[in-house]
């Protein structure tokens, strides 16, 4: 028996959303009940860091952008503060060489001290708790076009 169109659509938002609620509800009550891992301060300062001040410093080793959208958020909330230490007195190098304090130090400050450490780092997990979603949608998609149905739902139940 086939499907007319309206039916397939149908069907594929059905198991679209049951995915993504099924996948934030599992992402929201882990990340609620975890403590920040080792470089989760790091990524989040550079990443506030470069969208508020423009200034990509703090750990120049790896590309931005999961970094900057983590940090989104974080622009629309107020009373952030940034470390009394001014990196803008220091040798521009002095991040990538290691002549400034420890970037883990100065994230450290940034996440803990400062700042209210799970107020910053709940909404930037849900962003990348976004981009999981957005994943499994394209894998679906992926191999719904390549298999079939049944198939992309079983992919999408592995993922």
């Amino acid at each position: 028996m086939r499907l007319r169109f309206g039916q397939e659509r149908t069907r594929i938002f059905v198991v679209l959303a049951i995915f993504t609620i099924l996948f934030l509800a599992l992402a929201i009550t882990s990340f609620t009940r975890m403590s920040a891992t080792s470089d989760e301060p790091v990524h989040l300062t550079m990443g506030y860091r470069a969208l508020k001040a423009d200034d990509y410093r703090v750990d120049p080793e790896h590309p931005p952008f999961l970094r900057l959208w983590a940090a989104l958020p974080l622009l629309f909330e107020r009373n952030i503060k940034f470390p009394d230490l001014s990196i803008d007195k220091e040798d521009p190098t002095g991040w990538v060489f290691g002549t400034i304090p420890d970037e883990s130090d100065y994230a450290h400050a940034f996440l803990y001290e400062k700042n209210d450490a799970d107020h910053m780092l709940y909404p930037a997990r849900f962003m990348i708790a976004l981009i999981g979603v957005l994943l499994g949608i394209l894998i679906f998609c992926w191999a719904r076009e390549w298999l079939g149905f049944w198939p992309a739902v079983i992919a999408l139940g592995c993922y």
